[in-house]
């Protein structure tokens, strides 16, 4: 039976990725799993990593609040410590291209529902049907 491969998370996608045979020689000096998250490095700092992981359902409960035109991106922060930055970040690593720009363009065009202060009522947060109370989800 196979051992397993040594495994690095990469700085950029904060994604674990195998050893390769090509890296054979420089294994302690690869950061990144593809050429192109070596290309976006620029894009990221490489301080240490963030401090809290987000489990799959809290990931995907971030990503609906995301979407949502009227869920504000400091609701997000006071419910999972992510910043507007951060959360404009993990949308970008967990969309693809195409889709991260379709998202990022609706929050710019709807730019005022995502920001508390400018949106022009006082009544509360959005909350939406699958959403309860405690801000657990309905299945």
């Amino acid at each position: 039976m196979k051992k397993p491969l040594p495994e690095k998370i990469c700085v950029v996608c904060k994604r674990s990725f195998s050893w390769r045979k090509k890296w054979e020689r420089v294994w302690d000096e690869v950061k990144y799993c593809s050429k192109r998250c070596r290309g976006e490095r620029s894009q990221v700092s490489e301080g240490p990593p963030e401090e809290r992981i987000l489990t799959p359902e809290e990931l995907d409960r971030v990503i609906r609040m995301a979407w949502e035109d009227r869920t504000p991106f400091d609701a997000i922060e006071a419910q999972f410590g992510l910043t507007e930055a951060g959360t404009i970040a993990l949308m970008r690593r967990e969309f693809q291209p195409k889709r991260f720009a379709a998202w990022r363009e609706r929050v710019h065009e709807n730019g005022k529902l995502k920001d508390r202060k400018s949106r022009g009522f006082k009544v509360g947060a959005f909350k939406s049907r699958m959403q309860r109370m405690d801000g657990s989800i309905k299945e």
